[in-house]
């Protein structure tokens, strides 16, 4: 991997610490210095949900970035990087600007996030909850590399539709029926009617009140006309499975095998 950052390219990084597309974008759309990106994947900060982590407000994180001297009844705190990925003078405080931008919207992010999943688990009638179309590019590209045979194409690919359908339904250890017509992958026009999908009241003076709104597509059945198609969309439903367990996994569910 060469400067700049590329959030296409993932051959350079550490085994086992190649960052979620979700964060490789953040980093991209900030321009974050090469050196600095590397540094922090190094300390295992390879996802929206551990960069949220770096710190609770604003002033813990500029801590853990600058450092902090010992005073009376303050303990010092140690920069969380290596001194030597930083530029020269004023560069510095911009880099640590743009760092503490990005932590601020993976912190958003993530807070969003977990309160939709936290009202769907316990809600086994609430609508699906859409999975964020980077966290779904994280797997299929994590699949494409596991299983090179089988490269996802909109061909090939489940439903993004049906993903969160399904996504929603493990998480809250309820599945239904899934009727193979049912089975649809992302060339396939679905068609739409109105439904009910949980979200954030943005118009609301507290952004973090939840609301049903009338919004989103629904799965039409598909007519199954031969042994052939419904064997491809047994193998959709399996690839669907498997990019379900992966996410579950990532999130930090337990897969048991019984």
């Amino acid at each position: 991997m060469t400067s700049p950052f590329d959030p296409r390219e993932i051959s350079g990084y550490p085994t086992g610490k190649v960052p979620e597309n979700a964060l490789r974008q953040l980093l991209w759309k900030n321009a974050m210095k090469y050196e600095i990106v590397m540094e922090f994947v190094a300390k295992g900060f390879t996802s929206v949900a551990k960069f949220a982590a770096l710190g609770a407000d604003e002033a813990a994180v500029g801590h853990k970035l600058r450092g902090r001297p010992a005073g009376t009844g303050v303990a010092s705190i140690a920069e969380i990087l290596d001194p030597s990925v930083w530029s020269a003078g004023a560069q510095k405080e911009a880099e640590i600007i743009t760092i503490m931008t990005i932590w601020a919207v993976c912190k958003t992010r993530q807070k969003k996030l977990s309160d939709l999943e936290v009202v769907a688990y316990f809600n086994s009638e609430a609508p699906p909850i859409q999975i964020p179309p980077e966290e779904k590019q994280q797997d299929i590209e994590k699949l494409n590399s596991d299983y090179p045979d089988l490269q996802l194409t909109n061909e090939t690919c489940p439903h993004f539709d049906l993903w969160d359908d399904i996504g929603s339904q493990f998480a809250r250890s309820a599945f239904k029926y899934i009727g193979i017509g049912m089975v649809r992958v992302r060339s396939e026009d679905v068609g739409k009617k109105s439904r009910f999908q949980l979200d954030f009241d943005e118009s609301a003076a507290d952004l973090t009140q939840l609301i049903f709104k009338t919004d989103g597509t629904s799965i039409a059945a598909a007519k199954i006309e031969n042994v052939a198609d419904c064997m491809f969309r047994f193998k959709v439903l399996w690839i669907l499975f498997h990019l379900v367990c992966q996410y579950a996994i990532r999130k930090g569910l337990k897969i048991y095998a019984r």
